[in-house]
């Protein structure tokens, strides 16, 4: 038994034959006919062409640069909270230091 091989239709023959159904001259099967498509399958085409006709205005660049924007400033706060740990650390090891009275031969000024 093989298996039914279905006819693949071109983006651009769907979009024909959607957008000439949208304008509604002429019925459903009578379009489907003219572009040799099942009236059942550009019925399911105009519906999601309708429900995702917003989507073709959504700017894919600027949504991509908002994410990056986000990643950015993680990785600025995570550098941030790293560069106040190691002050913290070295204010600890100055203090530290001091209190045994030790002293570097070539002690680093400010320290």
């Amino acid at each position: 038994m093989s298996k039914r091989k279905y006819r693949q239709t071109s983006p651009e023959t769907k979009a024909k034959a959607v957008l000439e159904a949208l304008q509604e001259k002429d019925e459903i099967a009578v379009v489907a006919a003219k572009h040799n498509v099942c009236p059942k399958g550009l019925r399911e085409w105009k519906k999601k062409f309708i429900e995702d006709s917003a989507t073709i205005f959504e700017n894919k660049a600027e949504e991509a640069l908002k994410d990056e924007i986000k990643q950015l400033k993680r990785q600025q706060d995570e550098l941030h909270k790293r560069i106040g740990q190691a002050t913290i650390f070295e204010e600890w090891f100055k203090k530290k230091y001091r209190e045994t009275g030790l002293r570097w031969e070539n002690e680093p000024p400010g320290f």
